[in-house]
């Protein structure tokens, strides 16, 4: 686990609000309905529903399998909402209320989250400096320095001590 603490640049709170929001209101109910689909079935995910319905009819084909057995409709209806959750939340991710679990929205949050670099955080501690001692000059003496046009602080030719 990496123990370094790392300093945060940005969160793009709006972003990680719409993603959560869709999580729960969109596909949370939607895994609920897979839940209780599965367990009416008494299956732990498709693919183990699809496998047992195969050795029950010894078909190959699991569509062919549920339509013999009578299971049709369940077995479309897992496959509908497998490929509309395409990996989006997973059964671990909701509690048995229907709401996100925290490491779920950490995980969101923590994908939101912009950190410095090791070079920015170099940088900004030399931008601190430079405004540190551009400050310990006194203000009648700050209109002799300024920064040219190729980015570099040098002395104000046209004013002079």
């Amino acid at each position: 686990m990496n123990t370094e603490v790392k300093e945060k640049k940005s969160f793009n709170d709006h972003r990680s609000n719409v993603e959560l929001e869709e999580l729960q209101k969109k596909f949370a109910p939607l895994l609920m309905e897979q839940r209780q689909l599965l367990k009416k079935v008494g299956a732990t995910d498709l693919l183990s529903f699809e496998v047992a319905l195969n050795e029950r009819t010894q078909f190959v084909k699991a569509s062919l399998s549920a339509e013999a057995l009578g299971y049709e409709n369940e077995y479309y209806r897992l496959t509908e909402l497998e490929r509309i959750l395409e990996g989006r939340l997973k059964d671990e991710d909701v509690s048995t209320d229907g709401k996100l679990k925290l490491k779920k929205i950490k995980e969101i949050k923590e994908k939101h989250t912009t950190y410095y670099t090791e070079q920015e955080l170099e940088a900004l501690k030399l931008i601190e400096n430079a405004i540190v001692s551009y400050n310990k000059i006194p203000y009648q003496y700050k209109a002799k320095v300024i920064i040219d046009n190729r980015g570099q602080m040098i002395m104000n030719p046209f004013n002079r001590l």
